[in-house]
Parts: C-alpha cells; structure tokens; sequence
C-alpha cells in the first residue's frame, strides 16, 4: 500500500491529536457508507490550521495562492552553445541560465 501526500498530512494531524491512523480510517470508511457523520463530536476541529489548507473563492470563482503570475514570464528554448561556454557559466552554480540571460541581455543592451 502506498502512502500519499495527503495520507502522511492526515496521519500527522491526527497523531498532534492523540489518534491512531488505522482507527480513524475505520471510522472514515464505516461513516463513508452511512453518508453523513454519526456523531457531531466527529466532524473535524476547524482550527487555524485547517483555515489555513482551505480554499478561498471570491464571487464564487476560485482565487489560487502562492505566487502570482508575471507579466512577462520567461520562454523555455533549446539553445545551443559552445562546450566552453557552457562549461564556464555551468561551474559558476546554481542560477547559471539566469547568469547566461543577463550576458544575453546586457550584450542586446537591454
């Protein structure tokens, strides 16, 4: 049996609480087949936490978190360089395409 994300998030939550998975899981599965909650006691804790992983709509459409889109993203190319080229920029580190874009950019005289 694999384990999802969303497996490993609910086991730690309910581990912060004092539950076990596998008794928790039974009572999800035997409430599934009922379709509704049994006991009001089992509905989840609306926690701070549990605000914070939920979804936010405004005026019914569904506002995505993180990072905002840019204006003027960046175009994955095939560029093809010379081996020494390559090699000079590739052993200066991380972020060396964007080191090449700003070669590139100061060489347009942008």
């Amino acid at each position: 049996m694999s384990v999802t994300w969303d497996d490993a998030k609910r086991r730690a939550t309910l581990a912060e609480r004092g539950l076990d998975f596998a008794d928790a899981e039974m009572g999800r599965k035997k409430n599934a087949t009922a379709g509704a909650w049994v006991d009001p006691d089992d509905a989840p804790e609306l926690t701070d936490a549990w605000f914070d992983t939920a979804d936010y709509y405004e005026g019914g459409k569904l506002v995505h978190r993180g990072r905002p889109r840019s204006a003027a993203p960046k175009q994955a190319v095939n560029l093809r360089l010379d081996p020494d080229v390559f090699a000079y920029f590739r052993a200066t580190g991380p972020r060396w395409q964007s080191r090449i874009n700003k070669a590139l950019r100061k060489a347009a005289g942008l």
